[in-house]
């Protein structure tokens, strides 16, 4: 009877494993079927002249689309490829926030540190803090408004004339610090000079040592006007139409503004962001205890709150996200953090429109919108 028993066991246990692998096989097939038809969807819009860059979508770590259309530089055709570097403008903004908590981490400056402590340029705007400068509720003027008014176009703006421009014509505040909610470009140029002076270092040296080599981002880099050329193996090179009814492709890359950095500047790939992604969810850098200060809400002076934590937007479901645009560039990256998916879409076509999900675009016409209802459902 012994016997009859256990070989009563082994058969079901055979059919168990038996039914749970065709179950399994069910649904990979599914998904398969589900990432060809995106595939056949992103391959139209590319043809289409919709779509010219890099894409990637993975779950727990783990790729489960990743492609290249388009080239690096549309003179000399060469393709892209997983190594191509892009400027992914405003998406740098939670990079320049790492760098700060690294800092704060290694008790070298504070959060509630006001600015004059180490841009002493300024001291007429006492009462600004780097946790304002992280939040956007500095309440500072653009310094974009500012080069309008008071700079030759023909030279590059850096970060130093930034500086001194503050320093000479010291445009007020447009709000007291904390009252308000404003996106401010010029706070995170201010708060890459602050890493300079407090590390000792100069910003893309600092990224690189601490951020981009621990991390194996070996297809990052800070670049802008005043960089290198060799800096990037493989830089994209941004460009759109030469008008609303002429399709001859012209360059639109750095201008004279892109002297600066923090706001932007930082060039990199669809793999690394998944590097970074995994580095902050792993607390590889930042301690995960020390970066949930990241994900906390803004709580401005009359105690309400904005969906803005340090570099990043904050949803309702969790996930956090940041977009870019800049010249040809468009970016944005979302990771959800309950099924821990993450999306990664790179431009360099002008199509800012069809990439950000947030700018009013139908599904049919946004990739953005397209890729977080595929990977809602994948």
């Amino acid at each position: 009877m012994k016997s009859v028993y256990l070989t009563f066991v082994a058969f079901i246990l055979l059919f168990t494993t038996g039914c749970m692998k065709s179950i399994d096989s069910n649904k990979n097939d599914k998904k398969h079927v589900k990432v060809s038809k995106l595939e056949k969807w992103l391959d139209e819009r590319y043809k289409e002249g919709q779509f010219h860059g890099s894409i990637l979508l993975a779950e727990k770590g783990k790729v489960i689309f990743q492609k290249q259309y388009g080239y690096e530089d549309i003179k000399n055709k060469s393709s892209l490829s997983k190594h191509s570097s892009f400027n992914i403008a405003s998406l740098s903004k939670p990079f320049t926030a790492m760098a700060i908590m690294l800092l704060e981490q290694q008790s070298k400056l504070s959060y509630t540190d006001d600015i004059t402590k180490y841009i002493p340029e300024w001291g007429y705007l006492s009462g600004v803090t780097i946790n304002h400068l992280l939040q956007h509720t500095s309440g500072l003027e653009d310094y974009i408004s500012l080069t309008d008014r008071h700079w030759d176009k023909s030279k590059v703006f850096t970060t130093n004339d930034m500086i001194s421009l503050f320093k000479e014509y010291k445009p007020p505040l447009e709000f007291v610090s904390g009252k308000e909610f404003k996106y401010s470009n010029t706070g995170y140029v201010l708060l890459s000079e602050i890493v300079e002076r407090v590390s000792h270092e100069k910003y893309a040296n600092f990224m690189k040592k601490h951020i981009f080599k621990p991390l194996h981002m070996n297809d990052s880099a800070i670049l802008n006007k005043l960089s290198e050329a060799s800096v990037l193996k493989h830089r994209v090179y941004g460009f759109s139409n030469a008008g609303v009814f002429d399709n001859t492709k012209v360059l639109y890359d750095l201008n004279y503004l892109d002297g600066v950095a923090g706001d932007g500047g930082v060039y990199t790939t669809a793999s690394d962001l998944l590097r970074w992604s995994r580095a902050i969810k792993n607390g590889t850098l930042v301690s995960k205890e020390n970066y949930k200060k990241a994900f906390e809400y803004t709580v401005l002076n009359d105690g309400s709150k904005n969906d803005y934590g340090f570099g990043w937007d904050l949803n309702k479901d969790g996930s956090y996200a940041h977009s870019g645009a800049w010249a040809g560039f468009s970016s944005y990256m979302i990771q959800d953090t309950k099924e821990d998916k993450l999306i990664v879409i790179l431009d360099s076509s002008d199509n800012v429109l069809r990439i950000s999900p947030s700018l009013g675009l139908s599904k049919n016409d946004s990739i953005g919108l397209n890729l977080i209802d595929f990977m809602k459902t994948y």
